[in-house]
């Protein structure tokens, strides 16, 4: 198995990146879209749905690590990413897209909580550390 973490604030870029790369037989594990399959819309969502993504998101990587595709992890996170890089020597890749970027691309498209979301963009910013 490949592992390729894709990483970076909401609306830089990450699934757009990851459906670019991915080839017939990769997996795409995108945290939204898990959340959005399995929960409610993002903006009604509550807290406690974070725990049980994360829990899937291990249970894919783990059972597939006999996997022959690459599976591409899409994650805002940038400790949590540096952690599966780390724990998985998988391939990282940090979009630090500016924040005034990723809000115009929320705002363009339309994106549902997008409070939530630009609030997110301004937190990850204030927590990345370049490297």
């Amino acid at each position: 198995m490949a592992l390729h973490v894709i990483c970076g604030p909401p609306g830089s870029g990450k699934t757009t990146l990851a459906n670019k790369l991915h080839r017939d037989g990769d997996l795409i594990f995108d945290f939204d879209k898990v959340a959005e399959a399995i929960a409610a819309p993002i903006d009604n969502r509550r807290g406690d749905y974070i725990g049980v993504i994360e829990a899937l998101r291990k249970a894919v990587i783990r059972e597939a690590a006999n996997y022959r595709g690459t599976i591409f992890v899409i994650i805002t996170s940038f400790k949590a990413a540096l952690a599966l890089e780390r724990r998985h020597r998988a391939e990282l890749t940090v979009l630090n897209v500016p924040s005034n970027v990723c809000v115009e691309r929320l705002i363009k498209d339309q994106r549902p909580g997008l409070e939530r979301r630009i609030d997110a963009v301004k937190k990850w910013w204030k927590n990345y550390v370049g490297r």
